[in-house]
């Protein structure tokens, strides 16, 4: 062959394969780049936390567009409650976009530390809508301060969702002052934790009647329920505007059948969910958050059916 013919002849070049190409994320209009960030989030701390580290641009959009208004903030273990706390003191501003924060440590010992850490995280968080903590950081809080020399401004208007992880609460304390607006206003209340037999014949502990509830439940897990005065649930059950009741319970086979009947003979809209295996108190704190009505309805498909075998049967 020639040089001239060499010359003419046309080596095949290799295509470029599309997939080793990156995205143009950057190339995006911005209204649908927050669109696919706002998704790709949703409640996680962990994907906000991932895609702040990603790079520059990444980070500046997500804290410009106030993003961490849609992540859950949970915090269950004391380094964690201390580590937001020193976060807030650099960060004051990101208080303001917290939608959504639970506070509960599972050791006694680890709520006694961090107590001022927990009381001043929840004065900080003004915005939040759905609270999760001990009822002792709630009352000792500006959230439901009841100084009479200088009550403090009531500020956490927007608080409808709360959990407390204790049924032991001396009522006629926290519904006076803040604590009152507070309560008045809510329309979710959940107890995470068992109810204790402390509490069962007390008259101060008993749900109140509240105007604006639509939804609440209560963890029953001891095997001695039937001491339980089911007068507990009779003002609550006044509530106006109450659609719901639904009672959590580890019990098994014949308990939680005795415990069915006792719950749903009190009325129409109480029924008793059974709590299954490796069931987390913090799962339905976050499927009310991504679904609103995924417990309840769950509740309610589930009022009729069988309890599950005792596992020693």
């Amino acid at each position: 062959m020639s040089d001239n013919e060499k010359a003419d002849v046309k080596i095949p070049q290799r295509k470029k394969k599309l997939g080793n190409q990156p995205f143009p994320f950057a190339e995006l209009p911005v209204e649908l780049s927050i669109r696919i960030l706002t998704l790709a989030i949703g409640p996680s701390q962990q994907t906000y936390r991932s895609l702040l580290l990603l790079n520059k641009p990444f980070y500046n959009l997500i804290l410009s567009e106030k993003l961490l208004q849609r992540v859950s903030v949970l915090l269950s273990k004391d380094y964690q409650i201390l580590a937001f706390h020193n976060y807030l003191k650099t960060h004051p501003e990101a208080a303001s976009q917290i939608r959504a924060l639970w506070l509960i440590c599972l050791s006694p010992r680890s709520c006694r530390r961090v107590r001022k850490s927990s009381i001043a995280i929840i004065d900080a968080c003004i915005n939040v809508r759905a609270l999760a903590c001990t009822p002792e950081h709630l009352m000792l809080s500006g959230i439901c301060s009841n100084e009479e020399e200088s009550p403090a401004e009531f500020k956490h208007t927007r608080c409808v969702e709360l959990t407390l992880n204790d049924f032991d609460v001396t009522w006629p304390h926290l519904l006076q002052g803040n604590g009152l607006k507070l309560f008045n206003q809510l329309s979710h209340l959940n107890y995470v934790g068992s109810l204790p037999s402390s509490s069962w014949s007390d008259i101060s502990t008993l749900l109140p009647t509240l105007p604006n509830l639509t939804r609440a439940s209560v963890a029953i897990n001891t095997a001695d329920y039937m001491r339980i005065p089911m007068r507990i649930f009779t003002e609550v059950l006044r509530s106006p505007n109450l659609q719901q009741l639904v009672v959590t319970t580890t019990l098994n086979g014949d308990s939680m059948r005795n415990l069915s009947s006792l719950i749903q003979n009190l009325d129409e809209r109480c029924c008793v969910m059974h709590r299954r295996r490796r069931w987390k108190e913090k799962n339905m704190w976050l499927w009310n958050l991504e679904d609103p009505e995924r417990f309840w309805r769950q509740a309610k498909e589930e009022r009729n059916l069988p309890p599950p075998p005792n596992p020693l049967d």
